[in-house]
């Protein structure tokens, strides 16, 4: 295979992928089948409905959960740093100082401590964090913690970092600066990000491409470009009309998908 086709490679492909679990004895569809391709550099974000597979879909392409069917592809060059992953509640151990946290994956990987603590100080840096390097866990607020979360995840450098609704227990305010944090990040280094939000403002302010997906079983149901060039403001892309007229869109899709799930829930509750 020539450089040239590599690198026309999507860096996550997934090909028929569905999910099914057993729920009180019943089988149930939660996800797909799903067919997508994000590129290298490219930042996804994954909405939809409550309960649509959009944790699923991301974990299954951490390696986290396994399809039932199809096939998920990474195209990495080493597969000890393919992927990390930022949850919504933290997942940081609070029984380790701040540092420690960060430089967990790279203990992990045998990086010698005195590396580790050098990377891991920069990233606190650029999270604004570089003062609380020693502080206990337990000394910082929801915003500084996931701050550590997500040092921690890009201080080992992934090829695809991982990110299931990062910000959704941390009050506006945060949340908004942790939006503006990642955007200009992210603009730095342009690695590959899926995430899940389900906050279509969120999205279209920080992707590439926004996937909706459907009610259960989650399936895509749009797949929309921003019409936001990069690198981009925050606040110049919350107020552009670009913004506004793919929020309504997208918002107008959701409704309906809510709207759908609400009728198929009265429908079964009436039968039985």
């Amino acid at each position: 295979m020539d450089s040239q086709e590599v690198a026309s490679r999507p860096k996550i492909s997934l090909r028929g992928v569905t999910t099914r679990f057993v729920s009180k004895g019943a089988v149930v569809d939660a996800v797909g089948p799903i067919d997508l391709d994000i590129a290298d550099g490219e930042f996804v974000c994954l909405v939809g409905p409550s309960g649509c597979g959009k944790s699923t879909v991301l974990r299954m392409v951490g390696g986290l959960v396994r399809p039932s069917t199809g096939e998920i592809d990474l195209h990495v060059t080493d597969p000890r740093w393919a992927t990390a992953t930022v949850f919504q509640d933290y997942s940081i151990y609070p029984w380790k100082n701040v540092i420690e946290n960060v430089r967990f994956g790279l203990d992990l990987a045998g990086v010698p401590k005195a590396e580790g603590n050098r990377r891991s100080q920069v990233y606190l840096e650029r999270m604004g964090l570089g003062d609380r390097a020693k502080a206990h866990i337990s000394e910082l607020s929801g915003g500084m913690k996931q701050r550590v979360a997500i040092a921690r995840a890009l201080v080992v450098e992934p090829e695809i970092l991982l990110m299931d609704e990062p910000f959704s227990a941390i009050d506006a305010q945060m949340r908004h600066v942790l939006q503006d944090d990642l955007l200009e990040m992210w603009q730095s280094d342009r690695r590959t990000v899926l995430f899940v939000t389900h906050s279509i403002e969120e999205a279209i302010l920080l992707a590439d491409r926004v996937i909706m997906l459907s009610v259960r079983p989650g399936r895509i149901v749009a797949d929309r470009q921003v019409p936001i060039e990069r690198p981009r403001s925050a606040e110049s892309a919350r107020n552009s009309k670009e913004f506004a007229e793919l929020h309504d869109e997208l918002w107008e899709l959701m409704r309906r998908e809510v709207q759908s799930q609400l009728a198929a829930s009265r429908t079964a509750q009436e039968a039985s």
